[in-house]
């Protein structure tokens, strides 16, 4: 997902990337509430029965979703902003809050589209300047990657 904005009285154009996000963090939880509560449902009734190796078992397995789960709204809750003014670009990486700053002279920087390895990999869009290469939106999917070339297209050419 992109959103640019543009303002005009400093002349800098802000790009916001973020990876699509099917669901919300909560969504998730109930996910999570309802797979635990049919598999616990299930492991207790087979404890019931005789056959309490199962309980184990089905604590594991919701410990190992819960975890993916976890890592994979982690990895939703990436961002990059790119803030592009009359004199640098400058781009900002991390999860909540900028762990990663790259800062680049816009007369010196370039950006770049390479290609895929294979026809199926996605494009890559990279700023370089001075020997210095980042790629930035790797989380994108081609559309958005589309999306993101024609914006900074558009924009550089101001």
């Amino acid at each position: 997902m992109i959103e640019s904005t543009r303002n005009e009285e400093t002349q800098s154009t802000i790009l916001v990337l973020r990876p699509n996000n099917s669901l919300t963090w909560r969504l998730n939880l109930v996910l999570l509430l309802l797979v635990a509560a049919v598999s616990i449902s299930i492991s207790l009734s087979f404890l019931i029965a005789g056959a309490w190796v199962i309980l184990p078992f089905s604590l594991v397995e919701l410990v190992l979703l819960a975890l993916c789960i976890h890592y994979v709204a982690k990895q939703c809750a990436r961002q990059e902003v790119i803030t592009i003014s009359e004199f640098e670009v400058l781009i900002e990486m991390g999860i909540r809050k900028p762990t990663k700053k790259a800062c680049y002279q816009r007369i010196w920087s370039k950006f770049f589209v390479r290609p895929g390895k294979s026809v199926q990999d996605p494009e890559k869009v990279v700023i370089r300047s001075h020997g210095d290469e980042l790629e930035i939106g790797e989380f994108l999917n081609k559309d958005d990657k589309a999306d993101l070339v024609r914006i900074l297209k558009k924009t550089v050419a101001i």
